[in-house]
């Protein structure tokens, strides 16, 4: 069933859409999946994923052409025609797509990333060491003609029905990095210094000094982020935006006392890279440098943790700048937005009696009150709460005083606690928040500024719970 796209106070008259497509189990008990088309708008603010289409069986489709059928015709007829909406026509343009790697495989019809020549940026074969691994860093790209003509035939699976749109087969499949990166090569790392080869193992001591770290750390976390650091012995449940956050922002801190400074040094060429390539403006402006720092990290994987270690998602960070070039930064083509909106379709289902009419129900009810929430979105964007009379006050500035201030769909501050009062005002001044103020002028926060700033790890390094270290 295909759902057509409501758009509600869309200004530009072209729309750039990505669509992903991916599996996801109804229950963990059953083997009957979900396969969604999602779709996303690139270029609206907080833009969410919306269904294009959905089917429902014991296992994925056999037939991935006549799964993608219905879709490929109705976005070759928006593409040449254009959506109508209010009055105006709007042009519709199919960015890419983007899958984890086993969905590209199967969309693109090409080898699953398990195999020989699954690179789907470049020709590099791969060669055996007690799996596939990938040691050239410098293989001849693919392009979308070679690609159209079979000229490397151990590539494809089959001929996609995908040919059939006006994309480059090639370009028009970036990789993902929630799972290229997070839940792939930073995952693997930490595997690497738990229970790795002897030369890159860290010990149990270290590991528990990292962990400790971590649980300290985290009443330090403010809201913005989705979860709490958690221990590394809960590592084989992390989630992809646990291992974000520790790749981006707590590793370097947590690691530098800890790991082999040959390892940390390491680690630190992947954070640097892929902290740049998250930048919307230093993602095109180094661009040339986060890849050399990829690269560089590639490379020394090798001499570090072997040549097993070089698997399809380490090899395939040397392609990850050349995705953002033509894509932007990394989060303008990622698949955290529709790993959300997956969980949220599993959620519609109320009973395991007939999953797929259930869905498209909710779906259509959420559809017919999707203009009075987006009202509802706008009223209530700002929300005072915990109401009190404790101060601090201004002189000049006096009325009704509140503990919390949420903004809706960006943040929470909070003046109670370490982790969420502290606001950057203009890039540079730093302000804790000790009470908010609302009075018939407006909406006002008291705070106190920061005059001296530097880093500083020894309150807690000098934790209790890590008084061994």
């Amino acid at each position: 069933m295909l759902f057509k796209l409501k758009i509600i106070n869309l200004s530009n008259p072209k729309i750039k859409l990505i669509v992903n497509v991916d599996g996801i189990p109804i229950a963990k008990s059953s083997g009957s999946p979900f396969w969604p088309i999602l779709g996303l708008i690139v270029d609206i603010l907080n833009s969410k994923p919306f269904l294009i289409g959905i089917y429902h069986g014991h296992s994925k489709p056999k037939n991935a052409n006549l799964f993608l059928e219905d879709f490929v015709n109705e976005i070759l007829q928006l593409t040449e025609s254009g959506l109508v909406s209010n009055g105006q026509n709007l042009k519709i343009e199919l960015l890419g797509f983007v899958c984890d790697a086993p969905a590209r495989a199967y969309i693109s019809a090409t080898k699953s990333h398990s195999g020989y020549s699954s690179c789907s940026k470049c020709i590099e074969e791969g060669d055996w060491e007690g799996k596939v691994v990938f040691l050239n860093e410098n293989a001849p790209l693919r392009s979308d003609a070679t690609f159209r003509k079979r000229e490397h035939e151990d590539h494809h699976t089959g001929k996609t029905i995908l040919e059939r749109l006006p994309i480059d087969m090639v370009q028009s499949f970036p990789l993902d990095y929630m799972h290229l990166v997070c839940l792939g090569i930073m995952r693997k790392l930490l595997w690497a210094w738990i229970r790795g080869s002897l030369k890159c193992r860290i010990g149990l001591r270290s590991v528990n000094k990292i962990s400790n770290f971590l649980l300290v750390i985290s009443s330090y976390i403010p809201a913005d982020f989705a979860r709490k650091p958690r221990s590394l012995c809960e590592l084989a449940r992390w989630k992809a935006t646990e291992l974000r956050q520790f790749l981006l922002y707590t590793g370097p801190v947590v690691l530098k006392p800890i790991l082999p400074k040959p390892l940390y040094l390491h680690f630190l060429l992947l954070h640097t890279g892929i902290k740049i390539l998250t930048h919307k403006l230093l993602s095109q402006q180094f661009n040339d440098y986060a890849k050399q720092l990829l690269v560089l990290f590639v490379s020394q994987c090798r001499e570090l943790y072997g040549k097993d270690f070089l698997s399809y998602n380490v090899h395939n960070l040397i392609h990850l700048a050349d995705d953002v070039k033509t894509f932007g930064h990394l989060d303008n083509f990622c698949a955290f937005p529709f790993e959300n909106h997956l969980q949220e379709i599993k959620k519609l289902i109320r009973k395991h009696d007939k999953p797929l009419p259930q869905v498209i129900r909710r779906i259509i009810e959420i559809e017919k009150n999707l203009l009075n929430e987006a009202e509802k979105e706008e009223v209530g964007a700002v929300t005072l709460t915990r109401k009190h009379l404790n101060g601090p006050v201004l002189n000049n500035c006096s009325g009704s005083q509140f503990m919390c201030l949420t903004v809706k769909s960006y943040c929470n501050l909070k003046s109670y606690t370490a982790a969420d009062c502290c606001v950057i005002l203009h890039g540079e001044t730093i302000v804790k928040i000790c009470n908010f103020v609302q009075n018939e002028s407006g909406i006002f926060f008291v705070g106190q500024q920061f005059k001296v700033k530097k880093i500083c790890l020894t309150r807690l390094l000098s934790h209790r719970d890590l008084a061994f270290m």
